[in-house]
């Protein structure tokens, strides 16, 4: 159909649009030399932290950027619970770059915003757009990237951004109501509100709505992040301490995974060694300590 035609768009052309996005270019290869001869020179976005917070977090977690091996990392969660700003934190801190998965969607289609997407060529539309753009951000490496909040809906997404690690920020409605309507619900087209004296309580019901249908989805995250000052506050915390949080949650799946792993090698070793002691795997010669 119209809708369906408007929306058609080639893998060259999300590529551009995620070129377009960067300010230096993620890795040497797909792209090659001419993509990083054209962002060289491209502006660096506004820092998030301070400066002495960021060198802070830098000696904290000095040797995290080589543990991860060039792995991403992901950033879910409900609109309005602060992906963007928490992930260019995150970009500062470790020297990764960083990307806005619905601002490249809008570059995708040729410059219209997500609440014209949604209008003129419909949600289905935008979600297929959301895909291939998530399809090449999974081939870069040492990025940050602040998801839509939609992104879970899609399994292909998940596919993509298993090849790093998921953090998913999680905050009550009520903080992530006010921010909507602080921001303006205009721009969120799944919130829209025609006004009235209400407004906060209808998206926070709207908001409410929504994340039961996607807690679920959100729940497979490799790490869930709190952006509440405190488990019973009502009030969200820095982004100098979402930050922190998430790279502490980093650090501890890091760690779990160096654990799981020296788990599976004991019991390899066992298993070798049972086979030693059973006498078959020797010509019947007893194995250690026989």
């Amino acid at each position: 159909d119209d809708r369906r035609r408007t929306c058609r768009t080639d893998r060259r052309r999300i590529a551009m649009a995620t070129m377009a996005h960067r300010t230096r270019p993620c890795r040497i290869g797909r792209f090659g030399r001419a993509a990083k001869a054209h962002f060289r020179a491209r502006a660096i976005p506004a820092r998030v932290l301070e400066p002495e917070e960021t060198t802070r977090l830098q000696q904290k977690f000095d040797g995290l950027v080589e543990a991860l091996h060039g792995s991403s990392i992901y950033l879910v969660g409900m609109m309005g619970s602060g992906k963007s700003t928490v992930g260019k934190g995150i970009a500062e801190v470790m020297g990764y770059y960083y990307f806005d998965s619905d601002t490249l969607v809008e570059q995708a289609a040729g410059g219209k915003t997500v609440s014209q997407i949604f209008e003129e060529d419909g949600e289905e539309c935008f979600r297929d757009l959301e895909v291939e753009v998530m399809s090449e951000l999974c081939s870069f490496q040492r990025c940050v990237v602040g998801t839509g909040g939609g992104v879970v809906l899609r399994t292909r997404n998940w596919a993509s951004m298993r090849n790093g690690v998921v953090i998913w920020l999680n905050g009550a409605t009520s903080i992530l109501a006010e921010r909507a309507v602080g921001d303006g619900t205009g721009s969120r087209p799944l919130i829209a509100n025609e006004g009235g004296e209400d407004l906060l309580s209808a998206t926070q019901e709207k908001l409410e709505n929504i994340f039961q249908e996607r807690k679920h989805l959100y729940q497979e995250a490799d790490a869930c992040v709190s952006i509440q000052e405190s488990a019973d506050s009502n009030t969200s915390a820095t982004p100098q301490v979402i930050v922190e949080r998430c790279l502490d949650s980093i650090v501890y799946l890091m760690d779990k995974k160096k654990m799981e792993l020296n788990e599976r090698s004991k019991k390899s070793n066992m298993v070798n060694y049972n086979k030693l002691d059973d006498g078959k795997d020797t010509g019947g010669k007893k194995g250690f300590g026989g």
